[in-house]
C-alpha cells in the first residue's frame, strides 16, 4: 500500500470513530537544579547535553566553587523530579557535567539547559543537540560539537576547534587558533590571534584577524563568499578563487606581486610565511587592511580591480 493510500485509510477511519482531538506531549513541566563543586586548577571541562543551550562563563579566581545550574523541561512533574544534574570529577580531575533522565531515556520535547561558572580550565568540551553553545571569557583547549544550533564565544584563551549543523557559528576576541566545520551555517571570527581553518556549506565566512597575526587563512564555502580583514604584518602567499563570483584584494603596500587568472588570484606578500587560502562558489571572496574597513577608515586605500569574468 503507498503511502498515499495508508494515509487516505487512516482519515476514512477517524471519519467513521469520530473526530478524536490529539495534544502532542509537550515538555511544559519546569525544574532548576543547581550543584557545586570545588574548583580544581589546570583540569577539563566536559559538558555533555543530549538536547539544549550549553553556557560557560569564567567566574572571579576568587571564587572557590564551581557552579552548575540546569533548567529541566520535562514531560510531567514526576520526570522533571526525577531528572538528575551530574557534576562530578574523574579520576583525572575531568569535571564531566551531564543530565542523567529518569530511567536512562529522555523524552520527545524533554530538554535541559546547563550553565557553568567556572574560574578557569585547562581544557574545555561541550556536546549538545537541539541547542546553542555560549562561552564567555574560558579558557583551555577548547572542542565544541552543536547540532541544530549556534555557537557564540566572547573571549576566549586558547585554541578552538568545532563542528556545528544547522546553526551560525560567531566567536570574538579568541586568542588562540580557530579550526572547524559549519554545515547549513557560516562563520564570523573577529579578532583571531592565531591560523584560521574553516569549512562552511551554504553560509558565508566573515574572518578578522587581529593586528598582529601573521596568519595562514585557509577559508572554504560554497553557495556563499569570503570576506577576510588583515593587519600589516599579514604574510606569505595569498591565493583566492572563486566559481561564480569576484575576487577583490585590497592590500595597499603588502603586495609583492600578483598573478591573476579567470576568477583566481595569487598574490606574493612582502613578508615570507605559510601559504592562505580563499575559496568560494556562488559568492564574492574579497581581502582588505583591517585600517581600511569603511567604518573605521578615513583614507581611501588603493584598490585592485575585479578577476575578469
Amino acid at each position: 500500500m503507498s503511502f498515499n493510500a495508508r494515509w487516505i485509510s487512516g482519515m476514512l477511519v477517524v471519519a467513521c470513530l469520530g473526530w478524536v482531538p490529539v495534544s502532542p506531549a509537550i515538555a511544559d513541566v519546569t525544574a532548576t537544579k543547581t550543584q557545586q563543586v570545588d574548583h580544581v586548577k589546570d583540569r577539563a571541562l566536559d559538558v555533555r547535553n543530549e538536547a539544549g543551550d550549553v553556557e560557560v562563563v569564567r567566574a572571579g579566581e576568587e571564587n572557590a566553587k564551581v557552579r552548575v545550574k540546569a533548567t529541566i523541561k520535562a514531560e510531567n512533574k514526576e520526570r522533571a523530579g526525577k531528572t538528575k544534574l551530574s557534576a562530578e570529577r574523574e579520576a583525572d580531575g575531568t569535571l564531566v557535567v551531564e543530565i542523567h533522565w529518569p530511567d536512562g531515556e529522555r523524552k520527545a520535547f524533554e530538554s535541559a539547559s546547563i550553565k557553568v561558572e567556572v574560574p578557569q580550565t585547562s581544557a574545555l568540551r561541550v556536546n549538545t543537540g537541539n541547542g546553542s553553545v555560549k562561552l564567555s571569557n574560558t579558557s583551555g583547549e577548547t572542542l565544541l560539537s552543536v547540532n541544530n544550533g549556534s555557537i557564540n564565544v566572547r573571549g576566549h584563551e586558547g585554541p578552538i576547534s568545532f563542528e556545528v549543523t544547522n546553526g551560525k557559528t560567531e566567536m570574538r576576541d579568541v586568542r588562540g587558533s580557530v579550526e572547524g566545520r559549519a554545515i547549513n551555517g557560516g562563520a564570523t571570527l573577529t579578532g583571531v590571534s592565531g591560523e584560521v581553518t574553516v569549512e562552511c556549506t551554504n553560509g558565508p565566512i566573515d574572518i578578522r584577524l587581529s593586528a598582529d597575526n601573521k596568519g595562514p587563512v585557509k577559508a572554504k564555502t560554497s553557495n556563499a563568499g569570503v570576506s577576510l580583514a588583515v593587519g600589516k604584518v599579514f604574510a606569505g602567499e595569498l591565493r583566492a578563487s572563486t566559481a561564480n563570483g569576484e575576487v577583490r584584494i585590497e592590500l595597499p603596500g603588502l603586495i609583492k606581486s600578483m598573478k591573476e587568472d579567470h576568477r583566481a588570484r595569487v598574490v606574493e606578500l612582502m613578508t615570507d610565511g605559510d601559504q592562505s587560502e580563499l575559496t568560494a562558489s556562488n559568492g564574492d571572496v574579497k581581502v582588505k587592511l583591517i585600517e581600511d574597513a569603511p567604518a573605521s577608515s578615513d583614507k581611501p586605500s588603493e584598490k585592485s580591480e575585479p578577476a575578469k569574468k
